[in-house]
């Protein structure tokens, strides 16, 4: 397993990229905008409604993909989003994330990989999950898809889980429990929404 998620992303992601990427690895919680900075005001990285819709709608297909797919291979039946966030947390241990390493045989030179692929796909999950959790966060199209943030326009501040994804398949956050970081956002969320010094916890990293 890789130690650092900068090291994963350098071994088993990049090559999904634009040639030349120059982004690494973000943090948790970033500051995107001002407070109360509406996502059509200039945040996203598409000009046009069809763009953004796209965009989406992949999002939307990586998650249905994903909730298929990582049920088959944990052997766990999702009822929820909840639950499936969960199951992913208990199924993903040192021992399964080295197999889904190690036994990757994509040519990670010219392809994607199976771990961009299953990153992606709980990334995606995750932004769904947190939809449930509030209803007024939206995605913030971004290119590549992927690198979307979840957003929240009270606050201006984006969530960035898909980088949640790659750094719970390191040695740096194997330990943050996915379901219990969703939460702590939301209740980060909460605090900066009503402007609150004494935050709690962040679970940014």
């Amino acid at each position: 397993m890789h130690k650092e998620p900068i090291e994963l992303f350098k071994s088993h992601l990049i090559s999904a990229y634009p040639k030349g990427w120059s982004g690494g690895i973000k943090g948790d919680i970033v500051t995107m905008a001002k407070p109360g900075t509406k996502i059509l005001d200039g945040l996203s990285h598409y000009d046009t409604e069809n763009d953004r819709i796209k965009i989406i709608n992949q999002l939307y297909k990586m998650k249905e993909i994903g909730l298929k797919e990582i049920s088959s291979v944990t052997g766990f039946g999702f009822n929820s989003l909840k639950h499936a966030v969960i199951s992913i947390d208990e199924f993903y241990n040192e021992d399964k994330i080295n197999n889904l390493i190690n036994g990757d045989q994509s040519n990670l030179e010219e392809s994607v990989s199976d771990v961009f692929i299953r990153t992606v796909e709980i990334g995606s999950i995750l932004g769904y999950r947190l939809f449930e959790m509030n209803t007024d966060l939206m995605w913030c199209p971004a290119y590549p898809y992927w690198e979307s943030p979840i957003y929240d326009f009270r606050t201006g501040l984006g969530l960035n889980v898909y980088h949640w994804a790659v750094k719970k398949f390191t040695e740096y956050g194997i330990d943050d429990g996915l379901d219990e970081k969703c939460i702590a956002s939301i209740e980060y969320l909460k605090y900066a929404q009503q402007g609150d010094t004494l935050e709690p916890a962040s679970p940014a990293r």
